[in-house]
């Protein structure tokens, strides 16, 4: 299953593939579900996931303190270029994303 991981800073946001080519996810899946791990660094925060290009707005998918992993499972539609966007609107974070199912 595809997995891509790294840190965040406060505020920004990160493309990560989920569908096509060297994925495992076919090109009909419409969404995914993520086992996504956040980790704070200095303070409490949280990451939320969107479709890439999309104007939804989100609502935080993970929230976590500033000490300890906190794991999460979600199911997010994915974006029309195959991506989803993550993205840390209030802290840093490092933060793991793993496709573990798919929808079509």
């Amino acid at each position: 299953t595809p997995k891509e991981g790294g840190t965040l800073a406060k505020g920004q946001s990160r493309l990560v593939k989920v569908r096509g080519d060297g994925t495992g996810v076919p090109g009909s899946a419409s969404a995914v579900t993520l086992l996504v791990i956040a980790r704070g660094q200095s303070t409490g925060g949280s990451v939320s996931i969107t479709p890439a290009g999309s104007d939804v707005i989100a609502r935080p998918m993970v929230s976590f303190g500033r000490t300890g992993a906190v794991r999460n499972t979600i199911t997010v539609p994915i974006g029309t270029d195959g991506r989803v966007r993550v993205h840390a609107p209030d802290a840093g974070t490092e933060v793991t994303v793993q496709v573990v199912g798919w929808y079509s």
